[in-house]
């Protein structure tokens, strides 16, 4: 099969499939409904009353409307329109304006398979929304002990391939960044190497 560069394109730019992605700092996600734009998704996030995450597409299988902008029913959330409410597997349990209407049983919402992992809410973006998730694997400077570390969270305003770049790129803090950080001290010359793992690689400097 081949893939046109327009159709690459488009794949990069919302990103890779059947991937895990940290999308959120648990702390943002609670019982209001919030809505965030991830691999080409726009999705709505919430927590039941016992805390537990839920995420969905935030598009209401009847007329589109934003679910982020309904009532959350534990692990379903009702539309702002006409009240669809819509489970945790993207069901469509519910339509009080014509019960027993076609779209009732219907999984019209695509749902997204749901993790909480060091301090992050992960999401599995499949192929389809039939996709079996894999399992997710985290480094284990996020689980050993040994090692500590803290969660950042920033939204910039540009291709996320650029963001992935700028972070491993070390040595442009030591010219870019001389005039506000401690980066100007020290060699500006330095060796760099990738470390194949079982899951990926390790890019060192």
């Amino acid at each position: 099969m081949t893939t046109t560069a327009d159709a690459l394109e488009t794949r990069l730019r919302h990103g890779l499939r059947n991937q895990w992605f940290a999308v959120l700092p648990s702390s943002h996600v609670t019982t209001t409904p919030t809505s965030i734009y991830r691999c080409g998704f726009r999705i709505v996030l919430w927590r039941d009353h016992l805390g537990q995450a839920y995420a969905l597409e935030d598009h209401c299988p009847h007329r589109g409307a934003p679910l982020s902008q309904g009532t959350p029913l534990g692990d379903k959330i009702a539309c702002p329109y006409h009240g669809v409410q819509v489970d945790a597997n993207g069901v469509a349990v519910k339509v009080p304006g014509s019960p027993g209407c076609r779209l009732e049983g219907m999984r019209a919402t695509r749902s997204f398979p749901l993790e909480e992992r060091a301090g992050a809410i992960f999401l599995f973006v499949g192929e389809t929304n039939d996709t079996p998730p894999t399992e997710l694997r985290l480094p284990e400077e996020f689980s050993d002990p040994d090692y500590s570390y803290f969660l950042c969270y920033t939204e910039w305003g540009g291709d996320y391939r650029y963001v992935i770049d700028n972070v491993m790129d070390p040595m442009h803090g030591t010219f870019l960044h001389h005039h506000s950080h401690s980066m100007s001290e020290g060699d500006s010359i330095a060796n760099f190497r990738i470390v194949e793992t079982d899951h990926g690689f390790v890019f060192e400097k």
